[in-house]
């Protein structure tokens, strides 16, 4: 664990030639865990702003603006690096959509350092969502302002079954701008040009899988298959949640977090 005070919010790090973006909050007590939390394809750091919030009491957050970059290997090496470059042993790492499956891919590589793996609103295989997208080489010779527009057509068509639902609409609208049309592409060709993740050596009772029944994206067959992939880990289930449950439903998601990071020994 690192004894560091935070880096400014918007802070830029360069590990490995890739740029991250970093909301550091530093550490509240010299014993304090660490949690790292990763965005999903339309994220950066600022949309886990109530995990920011509500958990920098107890944890030191930090929370990452992906660098463009559109091969994942590359991708997870780089993260590796910035953490050992912010000073960071062992953590708890959660991921969201594309955040997940990058999350997964670096407990590949660091299953020694992760003290708990959160699966949030992902996928253990990008092959079965190709069936709902245009071919690879189709989205290959997209521009980034095409895969932009694709994205947020999707966006457009989920359902508002609460106010909260069009407020997140708008906040993903506002980050495609912030992320830009390049950083789209390349976050959805570094996740479906990727392998299915390979057997983790992560102990179950240090996994936890969140998922909402209402996922827009994420649909019974890929929750089923994170689940099948993890026997034994936790499952923590939203009724009523979308692909953004740390976002519509805040309270609620911070407390399975707040429950893992206190219990850590």
């Amino acid at each position: 664990m690192a004894s560091r005070t935070g880096a400014p919010e918007g802070t830029m790090f360069k590990a490995n030639g890739l740029e991250w973006d970093v909301i550091d909050t530093g550490m509240p007590s010299p014993d304090a865990p660490t949690l790292v939390l990763l965005p999903g394809t339309l994220g950066t750091a600022g949309i886990f702003r109530a995990q920011i919030d509500g958990l920098r009491d107890i944890a030191r957050v930090i929370a990452l603006t992906y660098p463009i970059e559109r091969n994942l290997g590359r991708l997870v090496d780089s993260l590796i690096t910035l953490l050992d470059e912010l000073g960071i042993d062992t953590f708890h790492i959660l991921g969201s959509s594309f955040g997940g499956f990058a999350a997964q891919w670096l407990a590949d590589r660091a299953s020694d350092r992760i003290e708990t793996l959160f699966i949030g609103n992902s996928l253990v295989d990008p092959v079965p969502s190709r069936k709902r997208l245009p071919p690879l080489d189709t989205m290959e010779a997209m521009n980034g302002e095409q895969h932009k527009e694709l994205i947020l057509k999707s966006v457009a068509g989920w359902d508002e079954s609460e106010p909260v639902f069009a407020d997140l609409k708008k906040k993903l609208m506002e980050s495609a701008e912030t992320v830009g049309g390049e950083g789209l592409k390349a976050r959805v060709m570094a996740l479906q040009n990727s392998q299915a993740v390979p057997p983790l050596a992560v102990a179950p009772e240090r996994i936890v899988i969140i998922e909402s029944v209402d996922d827009p994206l994420i649909g019974p067959e890929a929750r089923r298959a994170v689940e099948e992939r993890y026997p034994g880990a936790e499952i923590r289930r939203f009724r009523v949640g979308g692909h953004y449950p740390y976002v519509t439903r805040p309270d609620e998601y911070n407390a399975i977090i707040r429950e893992r990071l206190l219990a850590a020994p």
